[in-house]
């Protein structure tokens, strides 16, 4: 696709958000992921734990134009070096334990599968579980403690990360546990 998109003039983006979770999943490199992109972005805070912040990738023209753009565009923020080094420490510190947020999210996934939840068997840190109402399934799980976002028609999204502990992944299956029948995909 890279040389289709550069053969009609075009550069690639690699949207990277999750890009270390692919890495961990899968045991292929990060570059390697990245060698036909001409920018990539990463987040520092999606799995990783900072608070904020994104790095942009690219060769030095285009890194130049985009400062340029985000500050014609407002983006400049004074005093960033306190975001860049929260990023600095999730990128050098919490990469290499992803894994343990994909074994919790496999934890979770066979836990809510036992209680007979239709569950899409998960490829890194996210649970997709199939459910009639996911509006108010997220409501119960709420009730019950349990924060969840939507996900495509007709599933709820459940995301681990190193604020997840194992204990928590017990309270959430039993949280799953303790909902109605009629929550559940038949």
């Amino acid at each position: 696709m890279a040389a289709e998109a550069r053969s009609l003039g075009l550069k690639v983006h690699l949207d990277g958000a999750r890009l270390f979770n692919a890495q961990a999943a899968t045991g292929v490199p990060a570059r390697e992921w990245c060698e036909h992109a001409d920018t990539v972005s990463v987040c520092s805070f999606k799995g990783l734990g900072a608070p904020v912040g994104s790095l942009l990738a690219g060769n030095e023209a285009t890194i130049r134009e985009a400062r340029r753009a985000r500050k014609a565009f407002g983006g400049g923020l004074r005093q960033a070096g306190v975001i860049a080094a929260a990023s600095l420490y999730a990128f050098e510190h919490h990469v290499g334990r992803l894994a343990e947020d994909h074994e919790r999210t496999r934890r979770l996934a066979v836990g809510l599968v036992d209680l007979g939840y239709a569950v899409e068997p998960p490829e890194t840190n996210i649970v997709l579980i199939r459910v009639e109402e996911p509006r108010g399934f997220m409501r119960a799980l709420t009730r019950e403690g349990v924060l969840a976002t939507p996900a495509k028609a007709g599933h709820v999204r459940l995301c681990t990360h190193l604020d997840i502990s194992d204990q928590e992944i017990d309270a959430v299956v039993e949280a799953a546990a303790g909902l109605a029948a009629h929550s559940l995909e038949p």
